[in-house]
């Protein structure tokens, strides 16, 4: 079975079935310490559910964990017979064993951190703080292969600002990346939990709604639309927004075409004028699975 299949497995795993797995695993070594005896050393074996902790869980359930595991080994080994010169030298061997498993385990846990916080960072546009392009399509690819077999719904709007050449000319690109972040930041509150906003460089914003008809969409543009606008206003900002909205009722489109199709329509509105939202229904036969290599665009 790939690593990769198990990590996904082990990550989408309930806490209580995680920690219930850990435990057993714990038990199964501290049998096999039993069985083999004290001359036989597997007391490494302790350190494979601390990793397992360590990965999947926080600083605190490795302490726990570490606890549960020297108790183990200590008692494992005085079943198995071992005899010392004195009752301290088990004590401290299975301090040591608790130690090693904390230095172990907090170091894995920190090495996961710093791998997270790494990826977060290059998914994160760092301007906005909100996902970049290549998150978007990552993103996207996912949420495209959930819905295409229940054939259900799904909207991509982007969102183009108008005349931001000349806020940049006129104020300042210090003030363009104020109104880009403020874009980001008064789109954001007003999505649901699961929708997706991402820029996609420049002066472009997109929108993803899972599981939303055209008519749905239409009432949260129109809200973002019009709050956008206040906004703007309120800045003193001679800005105004190009936005175009692409469904897709059977999930069929794939993430490139949906792409297309609402970049095309936020072309379309600029060119009428700006200020304005376009709409487009896209109805396509099933098409086979896409890869996604549109993070690359």
């Amino acid at each position: 079975m790939p690593i990769d299949t198990v990590l996904k497995f082990l990550n989408n795993l309930p806490k209580p079935l995680l920690w219930v797995l850990v435990v057993l695993l714990v038990m199964i070594v501290g049998v096999i310490d039993v069985i083999t005896g004290y001359e036989i050393y597997v007391s490494v074996l302790y350190l494979f559910p601390v990793m397992l902790v360590a990965w999947f869980s926080g600083r605190l359930a490795v302490a726990l964990i570490s606890v549960v595991c020297a108790v183990t080994w200590f008692l494992a080994d005085m079943v198995a017979g071992h005899v010392y010169s004195h009752i301290a030298v088990p004590i401290w061997n299975a301090f040591m064993v608790l130690t090693i498993s904390l230095i172990v385990g907090y170091s894995l846990s920190t090495i996961k951190k710093l791998l997270t916080s790494e990826h977060e960072h290059e998914l994160t546009d760092e301007l906005t703080h909100v996902p970049n392009v290549k998150h978007f399509y990552e993103r996207a690819f996912i949420e495209v292969t959930r819905l295409a077999p229940y054939r259900l719904p799904i909207t991509l709007v982007c969102i183009g600002i108008d005349n931001l050449q000349y806020i940049n000319d006129a104020f300042g690109h210090a003030t363009g990346d104020d109104l880009i972040q403020v874009v980001a930041h008064t789109v954001r509150p007003m999505l649901r939990p699961s929708d997706f906003i991402s820029r996609l460089g420049g002066a472009e914003f997109a929108l993803l709604l899972p599981e939303t008809t055209d008519e749905n969409a239409a009432n949260i543009v129109a809200k973002v639309h019009d709050q956008l606008q206040q906004v703007m206003k309120k800045n003193g900002w001679p800005v105004t927004l190009s936005i175009g909205v692409v469904s897709c009722k059977d999930s069929s489109c794939t993430v490139n075409k949906l792409v297309s199709a609402a970049e095309a329509l936020v072309k379309v509105a600029k060119n009428s004028g700006g200020n304005t939202v376009k709409f487009k229904i896209m109805d396509l036969s099933p098409v086979a699975p896409e890869q996604p290599d549109g993070a690359s665009k």
